[in-house]
């Protein structure tokens, strides 16, 4: 068991992915042998009963993995339950569909630059007064334009 835990402890675990069959749930791992780590990876998978955490069998394409029974198993077993402690295995909060941006949504209407507000329109003295940071006469009297391409000419005005 010490081997199996430091197989998992060590990343020699693989993803691990489920499938759900009619009785029985099955997972499947890749796990690096330990003792040669360039060779390929053993195949393990486990069945789980549907519904409940019992183990129906489990197989490993090492030579002990004949028996159902190997240290390559044990890892795969131990990586599952550190995902079901750490809740790994729960959606997370974005995962139902729009439900995180249901209330973040409005209705943008177009408008003319002059007209969008990008500041504060107004700002508290201390003596508790408003006042205005700009007024309305500035933003439609604005022209993001360089000041020699304000005035009309043939040169910045297309003739169709």
């Amino acid at each position: 068991m010490q081997k199996a835990y430091s197989y998992y402890q060590s990343g020699f675990v693989g993803p691990i992915t489920c499938h759900v069959a009619a009785k029985a749930v099955f997972a499947r791992a890749s796990v690096t042998p330990s003792q040669s780590i360039r060779d390929p990876p053993h195949s393990v998978w486990v069945a789980f009963s549907l519904g409940t955490t019992s183990i129906l069998t489990s197989w490993c394409s090492c030579t002990a993995g004949y028996s159902e029974s190997c240290n390559h198993v044990m890892a795969v077993l131990y990586k599952m339950e550190y995902a079901s402690v750490m809740e790994y295995n729960k959606p997370s909060c974005t995962s139902p569909p729009s439900e995180w941006n249901q209330l973040t949504r409005r209705e943008v209407r177009p408008k003319k630059i002059a007209d969008i507000s990008f500041a504060q329109h107004c700002r508290r003295t201390e003596a508790g007064t408003e006042v205005e940071f700009y007024p309305q006469i500035i933003k439609q009297e604005y022209d993001p334009r360089r000041e020699n391409e304000r005035i009309p000419n043939e040169q910045n005005v297309s003739v169709k």
